[in-house]
């Protein structure tokens, strides 16, 4: 890209992380929802800083399963999607999972969203 990030011009979003990590978290804890308007600003602070993405933190999460596998979705901005609705309507009988798979070896992403419980 150009221009060239150098290293000591890049921004420190740490304590912007930290927060939206800890927003996340205590909400998970507490069986809640994320407070959004909070974590969107967080979210936009980090994505312009443009910092530099290490993949080898990602860990691995290739595929699906009823075993694990997936990145957790904890927060999803914008328009809610069908799927997510129609699980929360059923959410007192049914448990429902949600979240991501990457393949980092690839920089693919697969989304994943039950709606009548694990296949």
């Amino acid at each position: 890209f150009w221009p060239p990030r150098l290293p000591f011009l890049v921004p420190d979003v740490s304590q912007a992380a930290a927060e939206l990590r800890d927003l996340i978290l205590e909400a998970a804890a507490a069986q809640l929802e994320p407070e959004k308007d909070r974590a969107a600003t967080l979210i936009e602070e980090l994505a312009s800083a443009q910092v530099p993405f290490r993949k080898e933190l990602l860990g691995l999460s290739a595929v699906p399963s009823s075993t694990g596998g997936l990145f957790r979705s904890a927060l999803s901005l914008g328009k809610t999607p069908k799927w997510e609705e129609n699980a929360r309507l059923l959410a007192p009988i049914i448990k429902n999972r949600a979240g991501q798979a990457y393949d980092v070896s690839s920089g693919r992403v697969s989304n994943y969203g039950e709606v009548l419980g694990t296949a």
